[in-house]
């Protein structure tokens, strides 16, 4: 895994390769201190328990861990830092890919915060790109459908069949294949399986 740190880098990311939780935790609550937050739904956050960590180092914090509403997506995506994960990771290219379906995560870790954090664990590394963007449908829209009980196909299946419902979560796709530009991105890569 640490050969993709430099692929990233080459990708014009800053990349930081983690053996565990606690040292990312480290990582990440270094960059915060002072900052303003914004922290996109995302399960790799909750797998870390760092939420209530960040509270006390930030000068601010906005979530849709918390508030779903737009509203409060709109601020989270304005912050000084953003946070995220990604749904996949190609080893071969270091392109990454994110699904979304209200798009706050794409749009707060594509431009407008000065900083990105994208933090993953190894679990979301497939072989090339074709393969993380089938991991992207088939397993992390499945398992958050799932957990949001809604009402699709991909749910019941277990599979993504590009359905046309109302409440269909794979609505817009982004694949990072550098480091978008005017943004410092921070890749924080950790040795455990965080997310889905």
């Amino acid at each position: 895994m640490k050969h993709l740190i430099d692929k990233f880098k080459a990708n014009g990311f800053d990349a930081i390769f983690c053996k565990d939780i606690v040292e990312a935790r480290e990582e990440i609550l270094k960059r915060v201190k002072g900052k303003s937050v914004g922290i996109g739904d995302s399960h790799t956050i909750i797998d870390m328990e760092i939420l209530e960590e960040i509270k006390k180092v930030a000068c601010g914090v906005f979530t849709s861990l918390e508030d779903k509403s737009i509203q409060a997506r709109r601020k989270e995506t304005a912050q000084e830092i953003y946070i995220t994960s990604v749904n996949a990771v190609s080893e071969n290219s270091a392109e990454m890919v994110n699904i979304d379906s209200k798009c706050n995560r794409i749009a707060g870790s594509t431009f407008g915060p000065e900083q990105v954090i994208y933090v993953f664990g190894k679990n979301k590394i497939e072989p090339n790109l074709e393969k993380a963007l089938l991991r992207a449908r088939n397993v992390a829209a499945v398992q958050n459908s799932r957990l949001k009980d809604y009402d699709i196909p991909c749910r019941k299946v277990g599979k993504c069949l590009d359905c046309n419902s109302p409440d269909r979560i794979c609505r817009v796709t982004a694949i990072y294949h550098k480091c978008p530009k005017g943004l410092r991105g921070i890749i924080i890569l950790i040795d455990e399986n965080l997310g889905f």
